[in-house]
């Protein structure tokens, strides 16, 4: 197994980081997807009559971000639990290498929620219990 000295393995596969990914890919799935089709739509939709509003524009591309943002760090993590942790033998890894790499932050949401949502949380040593 590879050493990462940055990156600890309480922040991958602890509970607080299931929770963290959670929200992120929540977040990533409303914010991002859905600002990006949404306004996709309606634009096709209007056409050629498009009201050009500043505080509109801000908040889309505010909205947007924090999007943007939770699938940056979605897809960073997943990356990071397939090379760590990566527990679905040569043939499923292989898959899912190519989801990710083809999909992108979509693919790592897929991953998210069929194989980390799933993996079990590692049990408590002694040391981490209260005295």
């Amino acid at each position: 197994m590879l050493y990462h000295p940055y990156v600890k393995s309480e922040w991958i596969i602890s509970r607080e980081a299931k929770k963290f990914y959670s929200i992120c890919a929540i977040v990533a799935l409303f914010c991002y997807l859905g600002v990006l089709l949404s306004t996709v739509i309606a634009l096709t939709a209007a056409s050629e009559v498009v009201i050009k509003s500043a505080l509109l524009g801000v908040f889309l591309e505010s909205i947007l971000f924090v999007g943007v943002l939770a699938a940056a760090i979605i897809w960073v993590a997943m990356w990071y639990f397939w090379f760590r942790f990566g527990i679905e033998g040569k043939a499923g890894g292989a898959l899912w290498f190519l989801a990710m790499v083809v999909l992108g932050p979509i693919g790592a949401l897929l991953y998210f929620v069929v194989v980390y949502r799933r993996m079990p949380l590692p049990s408590p040593t002694k040391e981490a219990l209260p005295a």
